[in-house]
């Protein structure tokens, strides 16, 4: 009996990383050492279980690690963009917006020559308010956008 087809979806950040900044501390950007090991556990199930999935990359992260985004791509898994910093759309201008995705584009192409086609906003962030960001992601090349989420914390 087959499963049928579903997404799976991950968002490749460094939860250190993302406490460290929200927190004022000038070392942020470290994050832990156990991410790398934390993503082969992950991706040695998705092979286990042969299935792919998108990784959506946290830009800051991939620069601290870049071996383990490596690994995500020569798994065969596909690779989106989450922003360099991590910052909720809604509270940027589109211009700090363009800067801070446009950056983790570049940092993916970097490390690891793959440009991301699909993109998720930290947190879903992508309001009513901030309907701007599609155009800013079209202008950026984008194909798709997995921002949209109502919820009563960011509608």
């Amino acid at each position: 009996m087959s499963a049928g087809t579903f997404l799976l979806t991950f968002d490749f950040e460094d939860w250190h990383q993302l406490v460290y900044h929200q927190i004022g501390r000038p070392d942020w950007e470290t994050g832990s050492d156990a991410f790398p090991e934390h993503v082969s556990s992950l991706l040695d199930l998705l092979g286990e279980l042969d299935v792919s999935a998108t990784f959506f990359v946290a830009g800051v992260t991939a620069e601290r690690h870049p071996e383990a985004l490596a690994d995500v791509v020569a798994r065969g898994h596909e690779l989106g963009c989450h922003g360099y910093e991590h910052r909720r759309v809604h509270e940027q201008t589109p211009d700090e917006f363009r800067r801070d995705v446009a950056r983790c584009v570049d940092v993916v192409e970097r490390v690891c020559g793959v440009t991301p086609v699909g993109f998720r906003a930290p947190w879903c962030s992508i309001t009513r308010d901030s309907r701007w960001a599609h155009d800013v992601l079209r202008d950026l090349g984008f194909r798709y956008d997995s921002s949209l989420y109502d919820s009563p914390r960011t509608p």
